[in-house]
């Protein structure tokens, strides 16, 4: 889809950029949304899932450490790396929110940096029929 874009002049919006909020570092095993909460319901965080998004959220825990950032500020900058044709539209409902997506655009990950979450990133295979994981 991107080397669509790239050659066609078109802009990608990617749908959920911080996939609703797991890879912000605020969920984890230990404290996943219940079922009162709209991503109770969300099949990213059933913990089969999200196990796997745990080993993303371990990178960007230490490339947040070594660069200054939150996990949320990694991410965005990692997008906007991965290609000029891509705009991520992340979702902000406080003003520490709008100021966390804001910090994402200073500055550059190294490449090492940037190709390490790539690939964990890459290893990550959400399954919607969460009845499959059971």
């Amino acid at each position: 889809l991107i080397p669509y874009a790239e050659m066609n002049d078109l802009t990608f919006f990617p749908w959920s950029p911080l996939a609703k909020g797991a890879l912000t570092g605020k969920y984890r095993l230990s404290n996943l949304p219940q079922f009162e909460d709209i991503r109770g319901n969300d099949p990213v965080f059933h913990p089969k899932n999200f196990e796997q998004i745990e080993k993303v959220l371990e990178v960007l825990n230490e490339l947040g450490e070594k660069y200054g950032k939150k996990p949320v500020q990694i991410v965005l900058n990692w997008l906007i790396m991965y290609s000029p044709v891509i705009v991520p539209i992340p979702g902000a409902k406080t003003p520490e929110q709008v100021e966390d997506n804001v910090g994402s655009v200073d500055w550059r990950l190294s490449y090492e940096d940037w190709r390490l979450l790539d690939e964990v990133s890459k290893e990550v295979k959400i399954s919607y029929a969460t009845w499959y994981l059971e």
